[in-house]
C-alpha cells in the first residue's frame, strides 16, 4: 500500500469471518447467505470473500464473491450434510483463515410403504399395519401419522395397531414428515 512517499507492507491476513450457523434443514434450490464483514488486521482492507462447499473430504473449488453475502445454488447437491467454508482476502492478497458451518440439504420427500397385516373387528377394534419409511441421507423422519378422513391425524404407534372404531370407514391415509417439513 502506498501513501504519499511512504510504502507500507501488509503481511497480516484478515481474521476469519464470524459466520452465522444454519441450524435448519434446507429444502430450497437456492439460499441467500450473508455474514458480518470480516476484519482485516493489516492496513490493506478487505478485497473480497471466497466460499466453498465440502462433502466428506471432497473439496470443491473456492468461489469468489465481492461482498459479504451470496446466493448459493444447491440444485446440484444430493440430500445430506455439507460444510460451507468462507474466508476473506485483503487488497494485498493475504488469505485469511476460513470459518465453517453445516449446510444441511433435504429436498427429497421420504418414501412410504404401507401394508395391512391384520384386523380385528371388536374387543378392541383394531387394524394392524406395517409402515416402512426411508429418508435416505435427508433430515430424518419426524412424524408418521394416520387418518380416516385426511383431516384429523394421529401418530402411528410403533406396534402398528390402529384403533379402528368405525368399520364402515374404509379409507386409510398415512403421511410421513421429515425434519425439513
Amino acid at each position: 500500500v502506498t501513501s504519499s512517499d511512504v510504502t507500507e507492507t501488509d503481511i497480516l491476513s484478515p481474521l476469519a469471518p464470524e459466520i452465522p450457523l444454519l441450524e435448519q434443514w434446507i429444502s430450497e434450490d437456492t439460499i441467500l447467505y450473508a455474514w458480518p464483514e470480516a476484519q482485516d488486521v493489516g492496513p490493506a482492507g478487505i478485497s473480497h470473500y471466497e466460499y466453498r462447499i465440502i462433502l466428506d473430504a471432497e473439496l470443491s473449488d473456492w468461489i469468489l464473491v465481492s461482498t459479504n453475502s451470496t446466493t448459493i445454488t444447491l440444485s446440484d447437491f444430493i440430500d445430506g450434510k455439507y460444510a460451507l467454508e468462507i474466508r476473506a482476502i485483503d487488497n494485498a492478497n493475504n488469505v485469511g483463515a476460513s470459518s465453517a458451518t453445516w449446510l444441511k440439504i433435504d429436498r427429497t420427500p421420504p418414501s412410504l410403504e404401507v401394508e395391512q397385516l391384520d384386523s380385528q373387528r371388536s374387543n378392541p377394534p383394531v387394524l394392524k399395519i406395517d409402515v416402512v419409511v426411508d429418508d435416505g441421507n435427508g433430515s430424518g423422519i419426524r412424524e408418521i401419522a394416520w387418518s380416516t378422513d385426511n383431516n384429523t391425524w394421529k401418530e402411528v404407534p410403533s406396534d402398528g395397531l390402529l384403533v379402528w372404531s368405525d368399520w364402515s370407514e374404509l379409507d386409510l391415509w398415512v403421511k410421513v414428515t421429515d425434519g425439513a417439513g
